[in-house]
């Protein structure tokens, strides 16, 4: 109970992060320009964006990046933190890297992610605080309820993460 209550109040202090795939549709693939500037990733399924989003204890967007499909999350992981000081930054093991685990406790924050499998070294990991990583699957989930983010039909960048925005917006109103 003590734990629970000690989370709660604490809810500015956390920072969550995780990325999420949006398919693009075929008619959206002409780019204005060139793919990579309108953020277009070629994988095994065809072109698709990825979704990397910052949120709070409450799973309310803090800040948000688009990214090509086939990068990962982890290479713009530092940018999209900003400023960690005090803070407890979650996320899923696809971000078990020293590297960012040592630039968030020099900025004066913590990393609580659980480690990979295969990880040599032990690392500080609370799981029952872990478990809050839910509210950032769970900001997906309400924003993937338009059809327009789903999938994405816009063929510049910014109308698309406009639209990401408005359905963000609702989302802090509700």
């Amino acid at each position: 109970m003590l734990r629970k209550t000690a989370i709660q109040r604490n809810k500015d202090l956390f920072k969550i992060i995780d990325g999420s795939h949006v398919k693009v549709h075929q008619d959206a693939c002409y780019a204005l320009g060139t793919p990579e500037n309108q953020c277009f990733g070629k994988t095994k399924g065809g072109r698709n964006s990825k979704l990397h989003a910052m949120t709070n204890a409450e799973g309310k967007l803090l800040d948000l990046k688009l990214l090509p499909g086939n990068e990962h999350e982890i290479l713009s992981a530092r940018e999209l933190l900003g400023e960690v000081r005090d803070a407890i930054v979650l996320a899923d093991r696809g971000y078990d890297s020293d590297v960012l685990r040592k630039q968030i406790l020099g900025d004066g924050g913590v990393a609580l992610i659980p480690p990979k499998k295969n990880r040599s070294k032990p690392v500080l990991y609370f799981s029952h605080i872990g478990k809050k990583r839910h509210v950032v699957e769970n900001y997906f989930c309400r924003i993937k309820r338009y059809r327009r983010i789903t999938t994405r039909y816009d063929r510049s960048s910014e109308t698309y993460l406009s639209f990401v925005y408005l359905a963000s917006l609702m989302d802090w109103l509700k």
